[in-house]
């Protein structure tokens, strides 16, 4: 259960930053969009597995987006790679093969997301 509301906290605050920089540079809207849609999702399928309907605190604070949109697409590929290695340390700690499954869905999920998002996609 542990593991499991760390990994909603985190996937949330990527889903924050891509809402608050999608707001931010509207330029780049549609690169945030696409992964705030996907990350929308991870949390959905997430907090869905959670054995008890306890939900995680939201972040008190909107996530600190760069000023130049450049910069912003830069740190969300920062955030993707750090959420594809956390979810996947996830999935090794993991206690049973439904949450590892779930874990490495998720982090093969920001492998691409995060792929995409260098390639300008």
């Amino acid at each position: 259960m542990v593991l499991l509301a760390g990994a909603v906290a985190d996937e949330r605050a990527v889903l924050d930053y891509c809402r608050q920089a999608a707001r931010r540079h509207r330029g780049a809207a549609q690169t945030f969009g696409v992964v705030r849609d996907i990350q929308h999702a991870h949390v959905r399928r997430l907090l869905a597995a959670l054995s008890e309907p306890v939900r995680p605190p939201r972040p008190r604070r909107p996530p600190a987006v760069p000023a130049g949109a450049a910069a912003a697409v830069r740190r969300l590929a920062e955030l993707l790679a750090a959420a594809e290695e956390a979810r996947l340390a996830d999935c090794l700690a993991a206690e049973s093969g439904l949450l590892a499954r779930l874990m490495a869905s998720v982090s093969a999920s920001h492998a691409v997301n995060l792929e995409d998002v260098r390639n300008g996609r």
